[in-house]
Parts: C-alpha cells; structure tokens; sequence
C-alpha cells in the first residue's frame, strides 16, 4: 500500500520513477548528493526582489530547517521542490493541517484521480505507519476542514499545478502575487497571512518536535 501511494504521489514530489528516487535518497545518506549547478541556481534566490516565488521558498527553507537543494545530504530538498513550491503557492505552513492541506489541493486541482499524496499522508500521520522514513510518524492528525477547504480552493485553479508535465522552476523568478493571479489560486485560504507568520508554524521546524504524542494541531 505504502509503494503504490507512493508512485502514484511522484508527479507530486519529485516527479521522477521510483528507482530514481530510491538512488538519489542512497546518494544523500552517503553525502554524495551535491550539485553545485542546482545549488547556484537556488542560491541566486536570495538575489530576487522580496516577495517573488524564489525569496519565498528560501524564508520557506530556513523556517523549517530544510536544506538547500544541492547541498550535499539535502537529498529531501530535491525530491520534494515540487511539493515545497506547492506549498509556497498556496500559503500552506508545515503544520499537519498545511499538509493535509496541500494534500487536498494536490487532490483537487486538474480533471484527473490525483488523491495518492492524501492517502500517502493518512498512512503516516492518521494511523502513524511510518512510509518515509526521514518524518516522523503521527496519530490523528488528519484535519478534514482544512483538507476540503484546500479541495474546494483547488477546484477554483485554473492550473493543474499537480500534472507531470507543470515546470515548478518557470515560476521561481516571479512575484508570489502575480503567479497566484495567474494560476488561479485564490489569496484567501492561505494560512501564511502576514510578514510574521512563520512557514513550520507553532510547533517550529519539524525536526525538533519531540511532542509525537499525537495531540491534533490547532488551525491557525
């Protein structure tokens, strides 16, 4: 079950076959995983006018302790740009309840059977099996307002951001505002609503909650 919410979650996370992907997690395990080409092209964000998609998805980064694609171990970092720019397009923080959101979104967007990612999350933070190893596991986490809101959001894109075929990198160089314009997805709904508001939300970066005792998030 675990294997096949996965595939079909590829278009998604890092939009590449499953062999690749499983290379690519070896590579960074070991630290043999840099790209100095990528990591150029993703540093060069902190050279863009605030408020564009790249600026966003470095604040994005830092918020949640991520590492910088490229970088040597940041393996996650490069499988999951798609998602991470996902998630900056929506305004969707790294709480459980932003992920169920982008799930949602991910599931509502485009005209085609796209709910793998949900069902991949229900696995991992609903009944707390442990598919990605990298994250840990949660209990009740599932949040169905924020996930049908996302839905319901999602239906209004006039973009399927979630298809395969969608380059997350034509939009980097762009102000957030105008892309979102653009693609049809709506300002509000976001839960990202001030310069303030941090992207791991109240809990902080998802590597230092020790809390995993599965009490539900409350919605910004």
């Amino acid at each position: 079950m675990a294997l096949d919410t996965t595939r079909g979650s590829l278009c998604e996370l890092s939009g590449t076959s499953l062999s690749r992907s499983a290379v690519l997690y070896l590579k960074g395990s070991l630290h043999r995983d840099a790209d100095a080409a990528l990591l150029a092209r993703v540093g060069a964000f902190a050279g863009h006018a605030e408020q564009t998609v790249g600026r966003a998805l470095l604040d994005y980064r830092r918020d949640n302790g991520f590492g910088i694609p490229g970088e040597a171990g940041s393996v996650q970092s490069q499988v999951f740009f798609k998602h991470d720019v996902h998630h900056v397009l929506t305004g969707y923080d790294i709480t459980r309840s932003g992920e169920f959101a982008v799930a949602g979104f991910h599931a509502g967007v485009g005209g085609k059977d796209s709910a793998d990612s949900t069902a991949l999350l229900l696995l991992q933070l609903q009944v707390a099996m442990q598919v990605d190893p990298t994250v840990a596991a949660w209990r009740d986490q599932f949040d169905p307002d924020a996930y049908f809101a996302a839905l319901e959001r999602a239906a209004r894109c006039t973009t399927d951001v979630a298809d395969a075929a969608w380059d997350p990198w034509s939009v980097v160089d762009l102000p957030l505002a105008e892309v979102r314009r653009t693609l049809g997805i709506s300002e509000q709904g976001a839960m990202l609503r001030s310069p303030g508001d941090r992207w791991c939300g109240a809990l902080g970066p998802p590597s230092r909650r020790v809390d995993r005792d599965k009490i539900k998030e409350a919605r910004p």
